[in-house]
């Protein structure tokens, strides 16, 4: 069948900085779309963001193409009303199996985020008198004394894995080892330059793939000749100035506008150089952005991820015999690890929890805390790094070439 579901974006008319996710009747070989009636569910029941949007329509488009395409001739399943309660029990469990014989990275939160969507979508399904089983939403107190929806698929077949089941909780959150964060800041420089100050951006200073893309030159605060006495980042939402016209821009989002420092290592100032020497240096003049692609045209998440595993990769091929290849080659991570290495290493010089949620810039801290002086931190922190630099955690060699 050349018909599949995706997912489209889209642009309210009356403001083009608004953007949506949709649900398409997608024909593979001419590439002709419709929107399809479904999308309703997402327009008007995940309001809050694009993100959120999205989110929730990429899991319901692989519900509906493992339903209605992929698994037409066994089950026969050819429209939303005949859509069963089994149906979604058999889908969780097929995500639940792959992830157990080891095909897919499927974790226990990502299970039980498939399963809040699909609960919804039934919901609202019945809802709307579409589907021919009828359901009631339910809701419970959790813990903390909030509402959530029950589950209609959990305990009719499918239950989520206990919180120990280590076959479903494989995302590794930070290297097992602080030497090996030089040492892939150091392969970053080898085979894909481009993006090496961003990867020191996110494993001292914590920002997210989005946060990185969306700088431009004007967001960098450099103290010294190239940051050498520090440098701070100035992180806002610039998506509708840089990436305008590119038709997915879900990997770019800012999750929270600040200013961040970036914790200062003795080769900070080298990367910082490098960057704007030789990798600026082939952009347009109107270009802003402090990351670019080999077109000279800002970077977009989807493209740094891409470089990302390029490193990742690389990484991995060279510490095989190592002993920590087993359990990096094993386990899911990929950008975001940066901000779980930085926690990480910010949590071993920090001197309460407090003053680690003040380097995150974590929102649920208690007003008092924001009093607290970060420059008399910021002092502890340097000297801390340098300690660590000084016992060789952060070995740097730098090649005669580095400005070639």
């Amino acid at each position: 069948m050349s018909c599949r579901f995706q997912v489209k974006r889209t642009i309210d008319v009356n403001d083009s900085t608004k953007e949506g996710a949709c649900i398409c009747v997608v024909d593979t070989k001419t590439g002709f779309f419709k929107v399809h009636p479904i999308s309703k569910f997402i327009l008007n029941e995940f309001t809050n963001s694009f993100n959120t949007q999205k989110s929730a329509a990429e899991e319901i488009k692989k519900f509906i193409n493992w339903i209605f395409i992929d698994n037409y001739e066994e089950f026969g399943v050819s429209s939303f009303a005949q859509l069963r309660i089994e149906d979604g029990v058999m889908y969780l469990n097929d995500l639940k199996r792959k992830r157990v014989s080891g095909n897919e990275t499927v974790s226990r939160s990502t299970l039980k985020t498939v399963n809040r969507y699909l609960s919804r979508f039934y919901y609202f399904l019945s809802k709307e008198g579409i589907l021919e089983e009828k359901l009631t939403p339910v809701y419970q107190l959790n813990s903390n004394g909030k509402h959530y929806l029950v589950s209609p698929f959990i305990g009719k077949g499918f239950s989520l894995p206990p919180k120990n089941d280590l076959r479903l909780s494989n995302k590794l959150k930070a290297f097992p080892t602080d030497s090996l964060i030089s040492y892939f800041i150091e392969v970053s420089r080898k085979v894909a330059p481009e993006i090496t100050l961003g990867i020191y951006f996110q494993f001292f200073g914590g920002l997210r793939k989005g946060e990185v893309v969306n700088l431009t030159r004007s967001s960098l605060i450099l103290k010294g000749l190239y940051g050498k006495e520090g440098v701070e980042v100035i992180i806002k939402d610039q998506t509708s100035s840089l990436f305008l016209h590119y038709k997915d821009a879900s990997k770019n989002q800012v999750k929270k506008q600040r200013t961040q420092i970036i914790q200062r290592l003795p080769y900070m100032s080298q990367i910082v150089e490098y960057h704007f020497k030789h990798i600026l240096n082939s952009s347009p003049e109107n270009v802003t952005a402090l990351f670019i692609n080999s077109q000279g045209n800002p970077m977009t998440g989807a493209v740094y991820e891409n470089r990302f595993k390029k490193v990742k990769k690389n990484f991995l091929k060279l510490l095989e015999g190592s002993q920590f290849f087993s359990l990096l080659s094993k386990t899911s991570w990929s950008t975001h690890i940066g901000r779980g290495i930085y926690t990480n290493l910010m949590a071993k010089l920090v001197s309460s929890p407090q003053e680690l949620a003040i380097l995150r810039d974590d929102s649920s801290l208690e007003t008092s805390i924001g009093y607290m002086s970060s420059h008399r931190l910021q002092i502890e922190i340097e000297t801390g790094l340098e300690k660590m630099w000084e016992n060789g955690d952060f070995k740097y060699e730098r090649d005669e070439d580095d400005h070639r």
